[in-house]
């Protein structure tokens, strides 16, 4: 009987395509924030008062009048202004780009051929010989 036989091979090729990969990174950008404060510092401010005093002068008879007479002394105050106090500091900042990447995969192309092989037997004492095909496949790097 003239049957084909079909025999495979598996043989590698290798293909390569672009894969497009997400890189991040971290960088820091510099936040600056103004804050406002309340600022004090002592101040020396001049307070007067009038002090009333009785003056007399002998006479042949006694006469007396007021005087007034100012006393001043230097009493410390609070005085406020208000101040800028700029603070910075470092905010991280993530960046992303895409990074290629080549990846490599193996693809297969079946080729199959026809084999001739012998094939003898004995029919009523004499060998008789004949020629049968066979096919045989192969997978094989694709181009």
């Amino acid at each position: 009987s003239n049957v084909p036989e079909l025999k495979c091979v598996n043989v590698p090729r290798t293909v390569q395509e672009t894969v497009h990969e997400e890189e991040c990174s971290t960088e820091y950008d510099q936040e600056c924030s103004t804050r406002y404060e309340t600022k004090c510092e002592p101040v020396m401010e001049k307070k007067c008062t009038t002090n009333t005093v009785a003056q007399c002068d002998v006479v042949n008879e006694r006469k007396c009048n007021t005087v007034q007479d100012e006393v001043c002394e230097d009493v410390p105050s609070k005085q406020c202004r208000v101040v800028n106090d700029r603070q910075c500091h470092k905010v991280p900042k993530q960046q992303c780009r895409n990074e290629a990447r080549r990846q490599c995969n193996t693809v297969y192309a079946k080729e199959c051929k026809q084999v001739p092989k012998e094939v003898c037997e004995k029919v009523h004492y004499t060998e008789q010989c004949r020629t049968i095909y066979t096919q045989e496949c192969q997978d094989v790097p694709k181009e």
